[in-house]
């Protein structure tokens, strides 16, 4: 499946559409169009009809955007998260900044006091290692190469800040990170077209890599009004390497569909540490036996080392890589 076959055909939006609207349409913009919530009732069951005619089965929709790691890369474990790649980044960075701050200290004493503290070979040294340090880390992150796609299914009734700090906290060093919201926002994905555009969004991996830079939580936070909610979850969940679903609610609203997805095996639960008693008996009542890590009002995750190696054992789920 395209994503780029989710269109909307105006004639199916119509009650009573025509007969022939459907007649010239491909295979798979027929499935595309059965399952289009802009198309009327009557419209997604003539292009349902057709297929059927056609002898074909109605799929469900399952369109996924490829990611950026491969099973082999997750043989490198957390040092490709958290290894000499990510210090070489913060590193640089570091210096930059420090470089930048001790120029314009430099500059305030010398303009302040009327002395000349280190000469112009010290503003030099400074300016070349803040542009340099600056400018490494600048292509260092953005021209990552390898980032994951994480998803986080926020709750629906305790999203706050201390999810936002655990994002910025534990889940940024990954990569790319999606919060997929349950309440419908002014920017919710509301048709076609701005589902097709969100998924571009995914695949392209310097401008999220950008994206990531301008913010400190999440790069991209997305919801969906009742009718695309179904279609925007389960493309996050198939195109993501690992689903972080918060638990908070004492469950969530996303379990059926994940469950019927095939995608709790990708999924790493967590819970507000005020709520995660609550959330750990839901998920034994679910006769799930996967851990849930609470997360504190700062952001920590508890059990920093156990969270991570659940994070690995839910991408190498997804990549079908051995441990």
């Amino acid at each position: 499946m395209r994503f780029d076959d989710m269109r909307t055909v105006g004639a199916l939006r119509l009650q009573e559409p025509p007969a022939g609207a459907v007649a010239r349409m491909s295979d798979r913009a027929l499935r595309a169009a059965a399952q289009n919530p802009d198309h009327s009732e009557a419209g997604r069951a003539a292009a349902a009809d057709v297929l059927r005619a056609r002898g074909l089965s109605m799929d469900r929709w399952d369109a996924s955007a490829p990611g950026f790691l491969t099973p082999r890369d997750l043989a490198r474990g957390d040092a490709l998260f958290f290894g000499a790649g990510a210090q070489l980044r913060r590193a640089f960075g570091l210096a930059g900044l420090l470089s930048l701050l001790g120029l314009f200290a430099q500059l305030g004493v010398d303009s302040v006091g009327g002395r000349d503290i280190g000469g112009e070979a010290l503003r030099t040294v400074l300016a070349i290692v803040a542009v340099g340090g600056g400018g490494a880390w600048l292509a260092a992150s953005l021209f990552r190469r390898r980032p994951a796609r994480v998803s986080v299914i926020a709750p629906a009734r305790h999203l706050g800040a201390p999810l936002r700090r655990f994002i910025r906290r534990e889940l940024r060093a990954y990569g790319h990170v999606i919060m997929l919201a349950a309440a419908t926002g002014d920017s919710a994905v509301r048709s076609a077209s701005a589902y097709r555009a969100m998924a571009a969004r995914l695949r392209q991996r310097t401008a999220f890599n950008l994206r990531m830079l301008l913010s400190d939580r999440e790069g991209l936070s997305v919801s969906a009004d009742e009718a695309w909610r179904t279609l925007i979850l389960g493309l996050l969940a198939s195109s993501s390497d690992v689903v972080v679903v918060d638990l908070s609610d004492g469950g969530s609203w996303a379990w059926s569909r994940l469950q019927q997805l095939g995608a709790l095996r990708r999924a790493v639960f967590v819970a507000d540490w005020g709520k995660h008693a609550g959330a750990a008996m839901a998920l034994r009542a679910l006769e799930s036996e996967a851990p849930c890590f609470a997360y504190a009002p700062d952001g920590e995750v508890q059990r920093r080392s156990a969270f991570r190696a659940q994070m690995l054992k839910a991408m190498r789920a997804a990549l079908g890589a051995s441990a």
